[in-house]
């Protein structure tokens, strides 16, 4: 099974982003009920007649419709426990809560994941509804509303669809309602007219109670006397039993909390579109935001900074993703604070083909000419881009070769190696190809970025030729670092990370971005864990190329210079 591995030690002192908590505590009166405990009272088995009364009145409900749980963990498994066999299926609309599958899971259950929509992130309805209409027919359907951790939710109506199709073929409706304060949703009084239909509450969220753990699971009065039979006697303490009862008296400590969350929203909303970041709209107390390739530097970094978020990127919907916590206006003040440090804190490292210099009149030619003198016939430049990017092959004798070697000419890589290098350098008759290169970057744009951030290059030239040309355009003084093959050596070229990860350490920052224009370069950048910069190599199909290193992994591609050189500068402020 997939174990589930909460990151839930070192948080204290921290600003806790990562796990949807209260980030400002429980109301003042829990504590003060905590102290009134006595001796007594804890070494006695707790009651639970006056709180199920209680938090039965606060919902709207009789006490026969509630249940009293250790959190929703403990509903969830005593629910699965009640209704779900080795032979049974769960229906579960993913990515959403871990432990709804990781139960499944213990039980033996066949788990049935429908994937929330791709790039909304919205709740699969119609995927769901057919698939209830299909026998066999699932035991239980899980509802999470609003989902964790797309934050999307779904509405009444269509959860009423739900109920309805579920109840005409036998399926139990689990919805979770762990966040619906936050988000303005209230469903519980679905429980009177549905019969198929459990709804999870917990007071770990809002209630700031989650260091006590205490859940509750509503539902009709039949459904709730069957769970009852399977549950735990004494799951819940005395103490969170005193603690529930303090906070349902102090209501408005919960609405001037959900107010503060919401204002909170709005200010760090607006600061992650400042700082060119992509979040999706989110119904609960946290916002999923994509930062790529480095999401994992990034959550690092901000560990450092003393922020706490949760990586997200596992799953294939949220690739790239991080969750931020949403607390008071001050706490996203300060969690944008530690972005902007952090994205301060970063390397901007080019290749040097194809990015920096225009090589289509001396690299491509010396591929194309070396090809056509070995045998095997002309290649267009766009047959090169080709090879180059479906290929990947590490540097351009490579590439030289694996072309020859498509059109049924195999020639040893070191002849290759000799003839390119002729085209390229030149001898004492003729003048190499990498006279006519031509440097693509204004200078003013380069200056202006190595005043805000260290330039370091990685390239598979030889370092001798990489020098050379950045003292021929004058522009060796911009870049601190550069990177070459020597430094790495031929096996560990992109898509080989290593090159990348060198210059990172060498520049001594948290993040870095990578400008490439290869697949191998985006594959690279991936890899290493740093922002995938694409650019469009002069004189490749824009389209063709844009959508393969896309494929390959870029977060952001520019078709042209200026639009590379607006990422780097404004993409995170």
């Amino acid at each position: 099974m997939t174990p589930y591995h909460p990151p839930t030690e070192g948080r204290h002192g921290r600003l806790r982003l990562d796990f949807n908590e209260n980030t400002v505590g429980c109301s003042p009166r829990v504590l003060e009920a905590i102290r009134e405990a006595t001796a007594d009272e804890v070494a006695t088995y707790p009651e639970y007649s006056g709180i199920l009364r209680t938090v039965a009145w606060t919902l709207g409900l009789d006490p026969d419709q509630v249940l009293v749980t250790n959190g929703i963990d403990d509903a969830i498994r005593t629910i699965y426990l009640t209704y779900l066999g080795p032979d049974d299926t769960l229906l579960l609309p993913s990515p959403t809560f871990a432990l709804f599958d990781v139960d499944a899971q213990v039980m033996g259950a066949r788990i049935e994941r429908v994937p929330y929509r791709p790039g909304t992130l919205a709740f699969p309805l119609d995927e769901v509804l057919s698939r209830l209409s299909a026998p066999p027919a699932p035991r239980i359907l899980v509802v999470v509303n609003p989902n964790n951790p797309t934050g999307t939710a779904i509405g009444r109506a269509d959860v009423e669809r739900l109920l309805r199709a579920a109840a005409r073929v036998g399926t139990l409706v689990l919805l979770d309602e762990a966040y619906h304060e936050f988000a303005g949703l209230d469903l519980l009084d679905l429980v009177h007219r549905h019969h198929n239909l459990l709804v999870l509450r917990t007071f770990s969220k809002a209630y700031g109670l989650a260091g006590l753990r205490i859940g509750v699971v509503a539902g009709p009065a039949r459904a709730v006397a069957d769970v009852r039979k399977v549950l735990s006697p004494y799951g819940v303490n005395t103490l969170a039993v005193r603690a529930l009862a303090a906070a349902l008296r102090d209501e408005a400590h919960v609405r001037r909390y959900v107010q503060q969350v919401g204002r909170g929203r709005i200010v760090l909303q607006r600061g992650l579109d400042r700082l060119g970041l992509d979040w999706r709209v989110s119904r609960a107390n946290f916002l999923l935001v994509r930062f790529g390739a480095e999401a994992g530097r990034v959550l690092d970094a901000l560990r450092d900074e003393g922020v706490l978020v949760r990586d997200r990127s596992a799953d294939p919907l949220t690739r790239g993703c991080l969750r931020l916590g949403i607390g008071t206006p001050a706490q996203s003040r300060r969690l944008l604070a530690a972005l902007r440090r952090v994205f301060r804190d970063r390397a901007l490292l080019f290749d040097l083909d194809g990015v920096l210099v225009d090589v289509s009149a001396s690299y491509r030619t010396a591929v194309a000419r070396t090809v056509e003198a070995l045998g095997g016939g002309r290649p267009s430049f766009e047959d090169i881009h080709r090879v180059k990017n479906e290929e990947a092959p590490p540097d351009d004798w490579a590439l030289t070769r694996a072309i020859l070697l498509a059109r049924g000419v195999d020639v040893p890589l070191a002849r290759v190696r000799r003839v390119f290098q002729r085209f390229y350098l030149g001898d004492r008759d003729h003048a190499g190809l990498r006279e006519l290169e031509r440097w693509l970057w204004p200078r003013a744009v380069l200056a202006r970025l190595a005043r805000r951030f260290p330039l370091g290059i990685v390239t598979a030239r030889p370092r001798a030729e990489a020098l050379w040309t950045l003292r021929r355009f004058g522009a060796e003084h911009l870049f601190r670092v550069v990177v070459a093959r020597e430094d790495v050596g031929p096996a560990r070229l992109k898509p080989d990370p290593q090159g990348l990860l060198l210059a990172q350490r060498r520049l001594g920052t948290r993040l870095a971005a990578y400008v490439g224009d290869s697949t191998s370069d985006m594959r690279a950048a991936v890899a290493a864990g740093h922002w995938a910069v694409g650019c469009v190599t002069p004189g490749a199909d824009p389209e063709a190329h844009d959508r393969r290193m896309r494929e390959a992994g870029a977060d952001e591609v520019g078709r042209r210079v200026e639009e590379v050189a607006t990422l780097l500068e404004w993409g995170r402020r």
